[in-house]
């Protein structure tokens, strides 16, 4: 009978000072940003008689769902043409950018030069700019070198977002 008792109360203790644990569950994350790598040549050598065509390369790229990638020119372009002054002189020539391989038509700053989307290294849209021929918009151009300015920016965008 006293071991009953004495069972008993330890097991009495024993219940009263085990705490039942609930399991709580817990939630693990990620988040990978959008990276990608451009590639922009730092100088581009147009050329005289032929269209000089120059590709907008991206690389590594790893866009979020839904998300797009655009190279654009936004500053050095006027009325689609870039402006090259002379060296040491005041001297300068226009010359047609574009993204139609006939060179005629050029580009404004809203006009997008690539897209890429999801991993592709490989343009959705453009890829390709090309400048005309300087003879062809430049009778009479002086001896000399000519250097003008482009910016380009690179933004990601959604699709159908306001303001992309």
């Amino acid at each position: 009978m006293k071991k009953i008792a004495l069972t008993l109360s330890v097991m009495a203790v024993f219940f009263a000072t085990v705490q039942w644990v609930k399991a709580e569950e817990t939630e693990v994350t990620y988040s990978e940003d959008s990276s990608y790598t451009i590639e922009i040549p730092k100088k581009i050598e147009i050329s005289k008689d032929s269209i000089t065509v120059q590709e907008l390369k991206a690389t590594y790229v790893n866009l979020k769902s839904g998300e797009r990638l655009k190279i654009r020119a936004t500053g050095g372009v006027s009325d689609g043409k870039v402006t090259l002054k002379k060296a040491g002189g005041t001297s300068e020539i226009q010359v047609i950018v574009s993204t139609g391989a006939s060179a005629t038509s050029g580009i404004t700053v809203n006009t997008s030069l690539a897209e890429f989307i999801n991993q592709s290294e490989t343009p959705d849209s453009g890829g390709k700019i090309y400048f005309a021929a300087v003879n062809s918009g430049n009778s009479n151009v002086d001896a000399g070198s000519y250097k003008g300015t482009m910016t380009f920016t690179v933004e990601t965008y959604s699709p159908g977002i306001s303001g992309s």
